[in-house]
């Protein structure tokens, strides 16, 4: 972050002020989300497997099930994909990603 002196003119002149723009911050929260994302899902996708044959899907099946329930959220998220840019543009410009991450935090806890 860098900092500017207010101009000459200006009730604040000499004293220094912050840019209101953010953005190491941001991108902190950002990849922070996304490293804790991958794990998650990571995880999720590692042990599927096992959880299906919890749940009585028969052995020659769960190959199968693990591939579609692999696929299924890329298959949902991508033509959804649009929708992220208009919705940025309807929120003004505010980060509408950042809305998912306290919505992260019980679905993995329950998925644990």
């Amino acid at each position: 972050m860098t900092l500017e002196t207010a101009s000459p003119g200006n009730a604040t002149a000499g004293k220094p002020q912050r840019h209101a723009n953010h953005w190491v911050v941001l991108l902190l929260v950002f990849t922070l989300a996304g490293v804790v994302e991958s794990q998650a899902f990571g995880h999720l996708n590692a042990f599927r497997p096992l959880y299906l044959q919890q749940l009585g899907v028969p052995a020659p099946n769960v190959p199968t099930w693990t591939g579609v329930l692999a696929a299924l959220g890329f298959v949902i998220g991508l033509p959804l994909l649009p929708f992220w840019g208009v919705w940025t543009d309807l929120t003004q410009n505010r980060v509408p990603s950042a809305g998912r991450l306290p919505g992260h935090t019980p679905v993995l806890s329950v998925l644990r």
